[in-house]
C-alpha cells in the first residue's frame, strides 16, 4: 500500500478494531526501530534564522525523506509526516505572534485588556494559516505512495485562550473576570470546526486518512481534544468553562482520543468520561512521573466505561499492563533499539505475557 509500509491496510486495520474495543489478533502497537543497512545522510543546510528553517518546507521535507529511510515501521506504525509550526499555531492562525527556538514555539499574548478581544479574528491571509496550507499541499505531492500525510496539531479552548492571555493571568480572571474569559473562550473555538473541515478535507481530497500528531488512524476524521490547562483548575471550574469546548470538538470528529496530561489532570477523568462522543483515552504520564497505582486506576476506570487506551511507554509501562489487564481496548505507542527488539516486544504483546 505504501512504499515504506507495504502492509498499511492489516495496520490500519487493527487500528479500527481498537476504536471498538476489539481486536483482530492482537492489540495495536505502534513501533519503529533504525534499519540497519546504510542509509543516506540527514540533509544540511545553513538558514538566516531559526524560523526560517522552520519554514523552510522543503528542507522539512527532505529531513523526512532521510528519516524514513532510516526507519523500520513495525507492526502497526505507519510511516507519517504532519505540518509543524509549533503547538500554539491555531492561536497563530486568530492572530498571535509566534515566537522560535530550535525545539520549539511559543506564542506572545497580544490579549492585554479586554479590549483587546476584537484582535482575535481568523483571517484568511494569515500568514501562518497560509504557511500550514503551502506545507500540507507539498507533503501531500511529497508523500503520495510512499507515507501518510496528517494535519497540523490544533488547540483552540483553554490552551488556545492561554495563548492570547497567558496561563497565570488566565487564572485571574477565570475567579475575577469569569464573563470577559468565557467570551474569551467563544472567539478562540469559534472558527474552530471551520478550520478543522478545512484541513480534514483537504486531507481527504488526497486519499489519506484524518489524524494529526497522536500515532493512531480511524474511518473518518480523528481528533486529539486536550486541555493543558485544566491542571490548574477544579472540577467544578473544568465542568463551567471547558466541558462544553470538549464535547464540541469531540462531536466534529468521528475518532477521538483526549489528551490527558499529567497527573494533576485526572481529577477531571470521570467527567471526561461520561461524554458519548469520545472514544478514548491517552494517559501522558509526564517526566519524573512513573506508572503507579493511580494512573493503573485511570486505565481501570476508562475500560470499565467501555473507552479505549492509548498509551506510549517502553516494556516496563507494557509489562504492568499486561499483568492487569485483559488485551482489548489497549494501543501500545514504543519504541525499540533494533528490528530484532521490535519483533520481540511484539510478539509478547501478541501472546500478552508479561
Amino acid at each position: 500500500m505504501l512504499e515504506f509500509k507495504p502492509d498499511a491496510e492489516m495496520a490500519m486495520a487493527r487500528h479500527e478494531a481498537w476504536w471498538h474495543g476489539e481486536i483482530i489478533d492482537r492489540p495495536p502497537v505502534w513501533i519503529t526501530a533504525p534499519k540497519s543497512a546504510d542509509h543516506p545522510p540527514f540533509p544540511e543546510k545553513r538558514h538566516s534564522s531559526i524560523r526560517e528553517r522552520w519554514f523552510d518546507t522543503e528542507y522539512l521535507l527532505d529531513v523526512t525523506d532521510a528519516y524514513m529511510e532510516r526507519t523500520a515501521y513495525l507492526g502497526d506504525s505507519l510511516p507519517t509526516w504532519w505540518p509543524n509550526l509549533g503547538p500554539e499555531v491555531y492561536s497563530a492562525f486568530l492572530g498571535c505572534p509566534l515566537e522560535y527556538t530550535n525545539e520549539t514555539s511559543w506564542a506572545v499574548p497580544i490579549v492585554k485588556d479586554w479590549s483587546d478581544l476584537d484582535l482575535i479574528r481568523f483571517d484568511e491571509a494569515n500568514e501562518y494559516w497560509l504557511k500550514i496550507g503551502e506545507m500540507t499541499d507539498a507533503g501531500l505531492e511529497r508523500a503520495a505512495g510512499r507515507y501518510f500525510v496528517g494535519y497540523t496539531d490544533i488547540h483552540p479552548g483553554a490552551d488556545g485562550a492561554c495563548a492570547f492571555r497567558d496561563p497565570q493571568q488566565l487564572c485571574i480572571d477565570l475567579m475575577e473576570a469569569p464573563e470577559q474569559a468565557k467570551e474569551l473562550l467563544r472567539r478562540v473555538q469559534a472558527p474552530f470546526a471551520g478550520i478543522f473541515d478545512r484541513l480534514a478535507t483537504r486531507l481527504e481530497a488526497a486519499g489519506h486518512p484524518v489524524f494529526s500528531w497522536l500515532p493512531v488512524t480511524g474511518a473518518g476524521r480523528v481528533h486529539i481534544p486536550s486541555n493543558d490547562f485544566s491542571c490548574m483548575v477544579s472540577p467544578a471550574m473544568m465542568r463551567e468553562f471547558f466541558l462544553e469546548i470538549t464535547v464540541e470538538e469531540c462531536r466534529l470528529a468521528d475518532r477521538s482520543v483526549y489528551h490527558l496530561d499529567g497527573r494533576n489532570a485526572i481529577k477531571h477523568l470521570d467527567m471526561l468520561l461520561e461524554i458519548p462522543e469520545l472514544h478514548a483515552i491517552q494517559p501522558t504520564i509526564g517526566a519524573g512521573d512513573a506508572l503507579d497505582e493511580a494512573w493503573l486506576d485511570v486505565m481501570r476506570r476508562t475500560r470499565a466505561a467501555g473507552k479505549g487506551i492509548h498509551l506510549s511507554g517502553g516494556w516496563d509501562v507494557i509489562r504492568q499492563v499486561i499483568q492487569e489487564f485483559e488485551p482489548e481496548g489497549f494501543y501500545f505507542c514504543t519504541g525499540a533499539g533494533s528490528v530484532e527488539e521490535a519483533e520481540a516486544l511484539i510478539d509478547r504483546i501478541a501472546r500478552w505475557e508479561a
